[in-house]
């Protein structure tokens, strides 16, 4: 079976990996973590992501290209990782604040994970990227391991292809694997399966995952 892949990364000269959507997270696939955020996020990248050839808003960008395949779809899900550096002098994060983490709050560097709406899958991402509330799923964790969910939308949201509880087990397998210890879902909404409220999640194995 010929295996369809994305456009944008056909522009790119080197051939990337592409992973299993149902596996992906599970250990050792891409990587084996060190059980420390820091670490392992950036042997993610350079084990199970490539770098795009442009960037957003003078971040970089990763992308790791996710094979769903069952028997009755067959594609390619573009994740995508965008690197945000910031000053702790001039940066205050307002999620971790309004949830009371002022006090635990340290970071250098904030990774957005992204999968854009399906409409956009043979596009690069534009400079608005990280302002969109359309994206199949977006979250941002802080090199401290602390992070958040923004949103995720599956077909009941806009979606053509995934399922939100697809889109969520695959959040909860990432995070868990990189070991991103404390986070907190944000607005979830245009899903069956969770009502629009804000998930705590411990060591985030999401109570939403179950469907």
């Amino acid at each position: 079976m010929s295996i369809p892949i994305l456009e944008t990364s056909r522009k790119r000269k080197r051939e990337d990996k592409i992973f299993g959507f149902r596996t992906f997270g599970n250990p050792g696939c891409p990587i084996d973590p060190s059980r420390k955020f820091c670490d392992d996020v950036e042997t993610f990248l350079g084990e199970g992501a490539g770098l795009e050839s442009y960037n957003v808003n003078g971040l970089p960008v990763w992308c790791t290209q996710l094979l769903f395949n069952d028997e009755n779809r067959c594609f390619i899900v573009p994740l995508y990782t965008i690197k945000q550096g910031v000053s702790a002098n001039n940066f205050e994060c307002n999620h971790c604040i309004s949830i009371g983490w002022r006090n635990q709050f340290d970071s250098k560097m904030i990774y957005h994970l992204i999968i854009p709406n399906d409409k956009g899958w043979n596009k690069p991402l534009g400079d608005g990227v990280l302002e969109l509330q359309t994206h199949l799923l977006h979250g941002i964790i802080h090199c401290n391991g602390f992070g958040h969910l923004f949103c995720v939308n599956g077909i009941e949201g806009g979606s053509r292809y995934l399922l939100g509880r697809e889109i969520m087990d695959l959040w909860d397998r990432i995070c868990i694997l990189l070991n991103a210890e404390n986070l907190v879902g944000g607005f979830i909404e245009k899903a069956r399966w969770v009502t629009k409220s804000i998930v705590t999640c411990s060591h985030f194995h999401s109570a939403t995952s179950n469907g």
